[in-house]
């Protein structure tokens, strides 16, 4: 049977305010985030729950004084009562003996105790730590590849601009270059129509003048004529 007061870590004469004070320091070791580390310390906030209430109550804590000494006493030399009174002194002292190798087992099993529960805390403490150490390596490598991720978009959109940069030079240089041939083409088409308008009015410049030459050879013919027939002379 585990002592309830090795559980709290009270001595087996402690007072009433003492073992509510070592229950109320066990309740503020089993914190939230401990426990949330650590689910197996569940069991052992429940066992010292279960301590604090046997020796809280008056009745239960002697009941359990009571196991705690029938469970002890077994491990002890049973001492068989003389038949005489003239061995009073050595019965005491064998008495004596066993009381004192009660309380000797009593205190290794409590020193004992409190060794295994500091090696238990020490345990818990390093694997808190280890789990710690290891959550912040896993968060420092989590960072290190958002970074590397935002780094690769960043380099991705830069490129990504760059050739939309790219691409709208070119373009603005394909319609500049278009719209250079369109003019060429329309500047031409402009020369053409002036140099065919041009031509047409010399023409029709070089058309009237024949056709004033030949009015004038023929009114020329016509007053020759004129002159031979009133005159008998071409010129009158």
């Amino acid at each position: 049977m585990k002592s309830a007061y090795v559980t709290l870590g009270v001595p087996g004469n402690a007072r009433l305010e003492d073992i509510q004070e070592a229950y109320q320091k066990a309740l503020g070791y089993f914190s939230k985030e401990k426990l949330a580390a650590d689910p197996s310390l569940f069991a052992r906030l429940d066992e010292v729950k279960d301590a604090y209430k046997v020796l809280s109550d008056p009745d239960s804590r002697q009941a359990h004084d009571r196991k705690i000494t029938g469970y002890v006493s077994p491990k002890v030399i049973r001492v068989v009562e003389p038949a005489t009174a003239a061995s009073t002194g050595s019965n005491f002292l064998l008495k004596f003996m066993v009381l004192m190798c009660i309380a000797i087992l009593m205190t290794w099993g409590f020193v004992s105790h409190q060794h295994e529960e500091a090696r238990k805390t020490r345990e818990a403490k390093e694997a808190q730590e280890l789990a710690l150490k290891k959550e912040e390596a896993e968060k420092a490598a989590k960072a290190e590849r958002d970074a590397a991720d935002a780094q690769a978009k960043r380099d991705a959109a830069n490129a990504l601009a760059a050739r939309n940069e790219q691409q709208l030079r070119t373009e603005s240089s394909q319609v500049a270059q278009r719209a250079q041939i369109v003019e060429a083409a329309q500047q031409y088409v402009r020369d053409s129509r002036d140099r065919q308008d041009k031509a047409a009015a010399a023409n029709e410049r070089q058309q009237a003048a024949n056709a004033a030459a030949q009015r004038a050879a023929a009114d020329q013919r016509a007053i020759r004529n004129l002159c031979i027939i009133n005159t008998g002379r071409p010129n009158c």
